[in-house]
């Protein structure tokens, strides 16, 4: 058996070995010279056991070991040869079986969080899992999952190129990425999302032993009125004041848009907004460039958030212990249910 091309030496192991093949591939002189010398001791140990029984099944089983220590020997590496990716784990489910690579774990998921292999593992047992429910990547399904974050997150389909690019994925397996996604998360809806239900009398508890104020907030208005030239700052200030105070005078004032802002974003030099009254003018403030006004439009209490505003909040903060003693147990049914061989050391 000749290998031309590059060599995936762990996975070739595992393939060879599926089928039967008792595969050794030498990767030094010392390992090979140790392999050697276990090699002729079961050689003598299969010789002895032929010599006791030769029925057909012994005969049988002499020739294909032959053919294995065979395969052995013709197994050889070019000198060009290097190591591309080994495999890390082999996920035995019950609807199939998956491997995880080295490359796999190098590289983030598409939220850029690098997993464990533990992570994979998992991953790799719930796809398997979704599969007895008829739950499988379809081109369809990737399309609106697809379009859902890209109209959610106001994106054109450069910028989920780019997002697959600095992840170190094609547009192809970007996409696989965002199917698989997808299914585990139709997988985990119907587990364990769909048990996660928080009776009413539970969020009305915790609101009342848990209540949430909201902060004071103002709807101000800002004007500036930049330096005249043909009059002392002091001449130009006492005009502005006249103006204000008694409507005397020719003064111009451009209020801009108003917007809220809460008390608690105030800094100290505006906390006297927080003292006017609607519809007042606070005190004319001079700046490096002019002079600021600031006029109070309306003005909210602080006050006790509602039920229904924190409903739903309350809600998945009550779930959340529920759904993680649910995950766990999911997890360990999962792995009671499979099999995995770990190839590299835990």
């Amino acid at each position: 058996m000749k290998i031309k091309n590059v060599v995936m030496v762990s996975l070739l192991a595992i393939t060879m070995s599926a089928y039967g093949v008792d595969a050794k591939i030498q990767a030094d002189a010392g390992a090979a010279e140790s392999k050697k010398t276990k090699t002729t001791n079961k050689k003598q140990a299969r010789a002895t056991q032929v010599k006791k029984d030769t029925t057909p099944v012994a005969v049988a089983t002499k020739q294909t070991s032959k053919v294995a220590e065979q395969e052995d020997k013709n197994i050889k590496l070019p000198a060009n040869a290097y190591l591309l990716d080994t495999v890390e784990a082999v996920v035995f489910g019950q609807e199939g079986t998956k491997i995880i690579t080295r490359a796999e774990l190098e590289r983030p998921s598409l939220d850029g969080r690098f997993r464990t292999l533990d992570d994979l593992v998992y991953e790799n047992l719930m796809i398997l899992d979704a599969q007895r429910f008829k739950m499988v990547l379809d081109e369809d399904m990737i399309d609106k999952h697809l379009a859902a974050v890209q109209r959610e997150n106001n994106l054109k389909p450069d910028d989920l190129k780019n997002i697959f690019n600095a992840a170190g994925y094609t547009q192809e397996d970007g996409r696989r990425q965002f199917g698989v996604i997808s299914i585990i998360n139709q997988l985990l809806d119907f587990k364990i999302r769909s048990r996660l239900i928080v009776p009413e009398k539970e969020v009305v508890a915790y609101y009342n032993a848990n209540p949430e104020m909201q902060d004071a907030s103002y709807y101000i208005q800002r004007a500036f009125i930049p330096f005249a030239y043909d009059r002392s700052t002091q001449e130009q200030q006492a005009e502005i004041q006249r103006f204000l105070d008694d409507n005397i005078g020719l003064v111009e004032i451009d209020w801009q848009e108003p917007f809220w802002i809460e008390e608690a974003e105030l800094a100290q030099s505006m906390k006297f907004i927080t003292t006017m009254e609607v519809g007042c003018i606070g005190e004319l403030k001079e700046t490096e460039e002019g002079f600021e006004l600031f006029k109070l439009v309306e003005k909210k209490p602080a006050r006790a958030l509602s039920l229904e505003e924190r409903y739903r909040t309350i809600a998945e903060l009550l779930r959340r212990p529920r759904y993680e003693q649910l995950l766990t147990e999911y997890k360990k049914q999962l792995m009671d249910g499979a099999s995995v061989t770990y190839l590299t050391a835990q």
